[in-house]
């Protein structure tokens, strides 16, 4: 498997798309909704986003194998081996971005239960 193979930075092109739209929604639409403390259309919008998030999970988690999948000869192993830090790196900032959202600002906006 070539790691630089248009077939990955095609993947990773359409994950950065996605991700650049999921913000891009989040900062004009949704943030500011929330600022305003929701409306009825809340729990859709957040539902929405949960959504994203595990898509972004999946498609993160086939890209990650692609990645450990590698076969490069010795010399070449440079390369590989920085995107893959870079790949770990980027990894950890969607994790916390995914968590303080669904973990903890999402929560704001659940439906309450009657007792």
């Amino acid at each position: 498997m070539d790691w630089a193979s248009p077939n990955f930075a095609e993947e990773l092109q359409a994950l950065m798309d996605e991700l650049e739209g999921h913000m891009f929604k989040e900062e004009m639409r949704r943030f500011p909704m929330m600022a305003q403390g929701g409306n009825a259309l809340m729990q859709l919008l957040v539902d929405d986003m949960m959504q994203e998030h595990a898509r972004h999970g999946v498609d993160t988690a086939a890209m990650t194998a692609r990645l450990n999948a590698l076969v490069v000869p010795q010399a070449q192993q440079a390369t590989p081996a920085a995107v893959k830090v870079g790949w770990q790196a980027f990894l950890v900032e969607l994790a916390k971005h995914v968590a303080a959202e669904d973990d903890a600002l999402f929560l704001m906006f659940q439906p309450v239960s009657p007792a």
